[in-house]
């Protein structure tokens, strides 16, 4: 801009950002919640950093704290991609203990 105004000429700059990473801690509310969900179900979980987008990059950055919850995603983004059953019917019954509990 400095440049610019000395010179006299224009400046135009834009800039947007399509996803911006987060860190959600292990021990925030969400993540413990998300955790005796599991137990409760008896499912092994584990927690892993993922360095992709999703919705919740734009949630966390509007103030809403969340995490993603993988669900049965095999060979993702590829023409391989898949999932078996038995894999979002666990999810479901995540998803579900945590809106009844």
């Amino acid at each position: 801009e400095e440049i610019t105004e000395q010179y006299n000429t224009l400046f135009d700059f834009d800039s947007d950002y399509g996803c911006l990473a987060y860190e959600v801690a292990d021990d925030h509310s969400v993540v413990k919640k998300f955790e005796t969900a599991c137990t409760k179900l008896g499912y092994d979980m584990k927690l892993i950093d993922t360095f992709g987008g999703s919705d919740n990059n734009n949630f966390l950055r509007n103030g809403i704290t969340g995490i993603v919850i993988a669900c049965g995603m095999n060979q993702v983004h590829s023409c391989r991609e898949f999932t078996h059953i038995d894999e979002l019917i666990k999810c479901s019954n995540i998803v579900i203990k945590l809106l009844t509990e």
